[in-house]
């Protein structure tokens, strides 16, 4: 084939009698009039056919041998299969297929894609087949389904509402080309795929959105790209001022329009002195700074027991999967109870609380009391044994209450918000 020209080798393609072997060889020509040609040529190999078929559907059903098939195989794979691609079938056939060809997925799909298939046809087979998987959708076919241009925006908004709790659709909703101010506000509360939105038209004019969206990801780029835009709230700013990411914040104080108190919030996660008691009221009503706030040695008090109630003691769970993540969280929850008895503005009120809640770790405070030490004690069952010198005298002697019998917590990491 080196030896001939482009105009030779359509004349070749398009010559119905061409050898079956030179037209498989030019079926992958990196040309495609001549792919084109030879899938239209009646001397081309079925096979070949059917590869030929995803790229070049009508040409398929144009090829005189495809009336032959039709007529001697109509059952054939290949027949049905290029049915369903073709922007030439009926809708009746494509309706039928979709009925017929339940368990056929990349005819399904086929089908799914045709621009011709009825619109109550395209949404049959995701209620169809949401019901044939057990509930879940299968996600080729549903995929095809929403990207099918024929769909009306307001089934698209209805398909949309089923597919929350996947990613996978979410993630295909987010590239449709198509749209609405409802589906983009849907979109905005997933955090996984309202980067893909960022840039969209509609949420570049919306600080609404834009905020919804700051506040839903975690994706770097898209923050950095919401926070340059020169529309976005205040509140927006303010909310981007505590991510745990000095290239976040670094792009809050460089806007003009920054406030006072996204500076305060700025500094507060420098863990610099000064941060007004308000805002750390404010904050420990914010699960982000939960544990920033025990990590902050000027927190005071009052701020602290705001934080005590969100760490909690599982109860046993017989499902051993979920009794394993329980006691991971709870275990990561105990590290920062521990930190917050050792803190130094943490007041004997608090510690009853803590007393309460994980009774081993108030052992570690030296300005725990004798009494509630012997609460301690009583509450421990001997499980575990502790001992919290001072200066002068143990508060509780005995050979089985040693600091070093009392599990260590590892450090903690930091945690990316």
């Amino acid at each position: 084939m080196v030896d001939f020209c482009d105009r030779e080798l359509k004349k070749i393609a398009s010559n119905s009698s061409s050898s079956p072997a030179l037209l498989t060889e030019l079926s992958n020509n990196s040309d495609f009039e001549i792919r084109s040609l030879v899938a239209s040529n009646p001397n081309t190999p079925v096979d070949i056919l059917m590869k030929l078929g995803e790229e070049f559907p009508d040409q398929i059903l144009e090829n005189p041998v495809f009336n032959l098939l039709l007529l001697e195989e109509p059952d054939s794979r290949f027949v049905r299969l290029s049915l369903a691609r073709s922007t030439k079938t009926n809708p009746e056939v494509l309706a039928k297929l979709a009925a017929t060809e339940k368990h056929d997925e990349t005819i399904c799909c086929a089908v799914a894609r045709n621009i011709n298939t009825p619109i109550d046809t395209l949404k049959s087979m995701v209620v169809t087949n949401w019901h044939w998987r057990d509930g879940n959708f299968p996600l080729h076919l549903t995929y095809e389904v929403l990207t099918n241009s024929s769909m009306p925006i307001a089934y698209l908004e209805e398909l949309l509402c089923l597919s929350i709790g996947c990613e996978e659709l979410l993630w295909g909703f987010s590239h449709l080309p198509n749209l609405s101010l409802r589906m983009i506000e849907k979109l905005a509360e997933n955090g996984a795929v309202s980067p893909a939105l960022v840039e969209h038209p509609i949420v570049q004019k919306s600080p609404i959105l834009l905020d919804k969206m700051a506040r839903s990801s975690y994706d770097e780029p898209a923050l950095r790209k919401i926070l340059k835009n020169p529309i976005i709230l205040p509140s927006t700013v303010e909310y981007l001022a505590g991510y745990n990411s000095p290239a976040i914040r670094n792009i809050v104080i460089e806007r003009s329009d920054v406030s006072k108190k996204a500076l305060d919030i700025v500094l507060f996660m420098q863990k610099k002195l000064g941060t007004p008691i308000d805002l750390l009221n404010e904050l420990a009503e914010d699960y982000r700074f939960q544990k920033l706030l025990i990590d902050y040695p000027y927190t005071p008090s009052e701020v602290l027991e705001k934080t005590v109630d969100c760490y909690y003691v599982p109860k046993y769970n017989h499902d051993f999967d979920k009794r394993e993540r329980e006691y991971k969280d709870a275990f990561n929850d105990r590290n920062m109870v521990y930190k917050l008895a050792c803190h130094p503005n943490t007041s004997f009120k608090l510690l009853e609380r803590i007393c309460v809640k994980l009774t081993q770790w108030a052992a570690y405070n030296d300005r725990t009391d004798k009494e509630m030490l012997r609460i301690v004690q009583d509450r421990l069952y001997n499980h575990y044994v502790v001992q919290v010198d001072t200066e002068k005298e143990p508060k509780i002697i005995g050979d089985r209450y040693s600091r070093e019998n009392l599990f260590e917590p590892e450090p903690e990491d930091e945690i990316p918000f």
